[in-house]
């Protein structure tokens, strides 16, 4: 992807994955030559005691758990639990997940910090994971390709093709699977299930204007929440940017 001032992001650095639960030999010989040497987790305890968590036997890596939801918080899923009861319809439910979008920057902050944390740190190639692939990394990669410089249509347009690549490239059965560690998301009709699995374009728009409403500016969020300072970026930048 192209920066503002005409650097393109590196490839083969960084990844973004949905569960890696069910990796097989054909992929295990994919995934080694990339190199991965850190895996950040944004599922919770719940998610990964149902689907757990594995990696290519016999090679070192840094799992970092990093847990989006619980009890603690009012996860995605939870409040998707509240409106699921009410058997939503296909409006409903994008309405609903453009408010919890909209939230996203505030809650998950602390969490999307350490990932950047671990960039800091040169701890590369590295991969960051959810159950789907698409929110809580979405959210992330959004915030990672801003703070690289990468334009806010580029940001959503790469958001836009998770769709390519998760609802549009498996079957209705596969993603009730894929939701199967939490039972009322698992017992989504099929069509609340395509909505859920959507990554409609405006999801991620209402969180980057509520950061705009609250903070002024994508900057002044990504110093104070995000803790990355001016020099993490021009050093995030040499890093991961290439003419």
């Amino acid at each position: 992807y192209e920066t503002t001032d005409g650097h393109f992001v590196r490839w083969g650095i960084l990844y973004r994955s949905g569960v890696l639960s069910n990796l097989t030999a054909t992929d295990f010989k994919y995934l080694t030559p990339l190199d991965v040497r850190v895996v950040c987790d944004f599922r919770t305890a719940q998610e990964n005691s149902t689907n757990p968590e594995i990696w290519i036997p016999g090679v070192d890596v840094t799992h970092v758990s990093l847990p989006i939801g619980g009890d603690s918080k009012k996860s995605i899923t939870q409040s998707l639990d509240d409106q699921l009861r009410a058997n939503p319809t296909a409006a409903q439910l994008k309405e609903h997940l453009t408010k919890v979008y909209g939230e996203f920057a505030f809650t998950n902050a602390p969490e999307f910090s350490k990932v950047f944390d671990q960039l800091k740190s040169d701890h590369l190639p590295l991969l960051y994971h959810c159950a789907a692939g698409k929110d809580r990394t979405g959210a992330f990669s959004a915030f990672l390709l801003l703070t690289l410089g990468v334009p806010e249509k580029t940001v959503l347009d790469d958001y836009e093709l998770t769709n390519k690549y998760l609802r549009d490239a498996i079957s209705d059965e596969a993603s009730k699977k894929l939701l199967s560690s939490n039972p009322a998301l698992a017992n989504a009709t099929p069509e609340q299930r395509r909505g859920l699995m959507a990554a409609d374009p405006e999801y991620l728009k209402s969180t980057l204007r509520q950061i705009e409403t609250k903070f002024g500016s994508f900057d002044n969020y990504r110093r104070s929440e995000l803790r990355v300072s001016d020099d993490d970026v021009v050093k995030l930048r040499a890093r991961l940017l290439e003419k």
